[in-house]
């Protein structure tokens, strides 16, 4: 029963996407979701200027360290671009957290693992 209450990674990406599109409009800046875009290599939503890499989870935890898929992201958010975590996918209340791709640190393995910069 568990397992048939947990969303599939497709319906996390997708219910996180349209939360950070809300969430643009309700700050005044309108977003697309640029995902099937063959431009938009390593983002998934542009808002006027922002280009946003989305990453959403069931839970309501910030972690502190996240793997990011592929060298187009990594290249993304070390270029300027935005990474909006999107906890609590899936609830009535779904959370966004804007964090500025600059204020991040890749560590390599066998898929980058972003943590916050140490001040």
């Amino acid at each position: 029963m568990r397992n048939e209450m947990r969303k599939s990674n497709k319906q996390i990406e997708d219910t996180a996407v349209e939360a950070v599109l809300a969430y643009e409009l309700r700050h005044g800046r309108r977003a697309k979701d640029v995902r099937q875009d063959s431009e938009a290599e390593g983002y998934d939503v542009l808002s006027e200027g922002r280009s946003i890499e989305v990453k959403g989870t069931q839970g309501n935890r910030v972690r502190q360290q996240l793997c990011i898929s592929s060298e187009a992201e990594r290249n993304h958010l070390q270029s300027g671009g935005w990474l909006y975590r999107v906890t609590g996918v899936g609830s009535r209340h779904p959370e966004v957290h804007e964090i500025a791709g600059h204020t991040l640190r890749f560590v390599p393995e066998k898929r980058w693992r972003v943590t916050r910069k140490k001040k």
